[in-house]
């Protein structure tokens, strides 16, 4: 069961690799110079602009980061809840297959519930420790 869950995952993973591998591609590669002169000494300085654009601490960094793996995470849950759903439809009466699909199905929503709530733990931590209160109030 683990190696035709894996076999099937596989194009959704070269799917969306090859997205990112285009997003990166059409990306502008050249250099800018945000402004570029010379001071007072009549040394040249140049300001380029920041490539992560408004992210300026580790704290939004990661946040966006946490957001897209999110994003992802549900995504390949979503994949597993449909590929479960399949392989019960596929069953034909066949009590091993419908059985392997709601296992398929049942172990994709504890895996999304699970990273939800390790996620809702995590940020009511940072909450607690960045402003002393637990709650936000």
């Amino acid at each position: 069961m683990c190696k035709r869950f894996v076999l099937s995952l596989l194009p959704s993973l070269l799917l969306i690799s090859l997205m990112f591998v285009s997003l990166a591609w059409a990306a502008d590669t050249t250099i800018k110079a945000g402004s570029c002169g010379t001071d007072s000494s009549g040394a040249t300085k140049c300001v380029l602009e920041n490539p992560l654009g408004k992210v300026t601490n580790a704290n939004v960094l990661m946040g966006k980061v946490v957001a897209a793996a999110m994003g992802i995470t549900g995504a390949l849950s979503l994949y597993a809840f449909f590929q479960g759903g399949v392989t019960w439809l596929r069953s034909f009466g066949n009590p091993e297959k419908i059985n392997r699909g709601m296992h398929t199905m049942l172990w994709a929503v504890l895996g999304l519930l699970t990273v939800f709530l390790s996620y809702g733990l995590v940020r009511w931590v940072l909450n607690l420790l960045s402003t002393g209160k637990a709650w936000g109030v």
